[in-house]
């Protein structure tokens, strides 16, 4: 054998093994890809992937029950445990105010007596003898949440032979709100206070529709007032430390008691614009996380009206009950609600 055959020989041989090792290179990657890789699903597009973060976000809501409804349509966009009973704090103010517009002139005058500066807190700051109007006393008591102003109106109340807390009782059976009941104006924490979030978005329904005065008085972030004889100023902050930083919110109460937790209900409003609700994320979501549910109560015809898009105003409601960090929860259902269900 010549020296030139035997280096053709060895020169096929290291091309031979060297096929031989990248087919096995290869085989192995191929293998490993099919049998062992296995990476996460991607969303087919950005709708997708925006509608998986906002309901990673819905799970971070410490709220023992909420829910976001369409104020005009009356329909429940996001739920959870909407029919749970809970305290429901001094959001039950919000049955005074509207029993003292049902009952009491706004130009009326009360005079704050010893009784009603007798109660817990000192929120309005209240003074014995101080004589009011009845449109400033409200200010008091939905800005600043006063208990003293909500037991001056019971007081009021029962100079004209009426019973507050029978009223507000009278007053949420007249809604169809069967699952609230109060003891107490102020909302406290006692057995025969309780409410909904159910029978929260009936409340708000109303008092959107016929209470704007409620909606005009919560959305102002603070106001300063006098008494009839201009002697006593009060400046009033509000207790939602959402009024002035969300451009749709128009009004809204704070609660807050040991048992009931944080409590909040907020009202928006939004400009005219295309809303359409996507159905297909909602229901894959529904059938795999049980932590909140979508609204089933629309049936076909209703959910192919909702799927098309129209322009309208669009006034909404948020209610959160028994949260940890009501304000934190409302704007994440806030959030929510804007990115995935309000379309511009």
């Amino acid at each position: 054998m010549t020296q030139e055959n035997f280096n053709s020989i060895k020169e096929d041989s290291f091309y031979n093994k060297s096929f031989i090792v990248l087919f096995l290179v290869v085989f192995c990657f191929v293998f490993f890809f099919l049998f062992f890789y296995n990476p996460k699903p991607l969303a087919n597009n950005d709708e997708d992937l925006n509608a998986s973060l906002v309901f990673d976000n819905l799970e971070k809501i410490s709220a023992n029950s909420y829910l976001v409804g369409d104020l005009l349509q009356k329909k429940i966009i996001l739920e959870k445990n909407k029919d749970l009973h809970l305290y429901p704090a001094s959001i039950a103010k919000l049955v005074e105010a509207m029993v003292v517009i049902d009952h009491l002139p706004l130009d009326k005058e009360i005079k704050i007596s010893r009784y009603a500066v007798s109660a817990e807190g000192e929120e309005g700051g209240l003074q014995e003898g101080e004589v009011i109007k009845v449109i400033d006393l409200l200010k008091i008591l939905l800005i600043s949440s006063s208990n003293d102003a909500a037991l001056a109106f019971e007081e009021e109340i029962r100079s004209i032979d009426e019973d507050m807390v029978d009223l507000m009782n009278q007053k949420v059976r007249s809604l169809g709100m069967a699952n609230t009941a109060f003891f107490d104006p102020r909302g406290i924490d006692r057995k025969g206070n309780f409410t909904t979030a159910s029978d929260l978005f009936i409340l708000a329904q109303n008092i959107y529709q016929k209470y704007p005065l409620i909606g005009e008085i919560t959305q102002k972030k603070e106001e300063i007032i006098f008494s009839s004889d201009n002697q006593i100023e009060h400046h009033l902050i509000n207790t939602n430390i959402l009024v002035g930083q969300i451009e749709e919110l128009w009004g809204g109460k704070t609660g807050t008691t040991p048992e009931a937790g944080d409590c909040l209900i907020t009202f928006y409003e939004f400009d005219k614009r295309e809303v359409s609700k996507v159905d297909n994320q909602a229901n894959q979501k529904e059938n795999t996380d049980s932590f909140y549910q979508f609204s089933k109560n629309e049936d076909k015809n209703q959910r192919e009206t909702e799927n098309q898009k129209t322009e309208e105003k669009i006034p909404l409601v948020i209610i959160v009950l028994g949260s940890n960090d009501r304000f934190n929860d409302t704007l994440i259902l806030y959030k929510a609600f804007k990115s995935f269900y309000y379309q511009q």
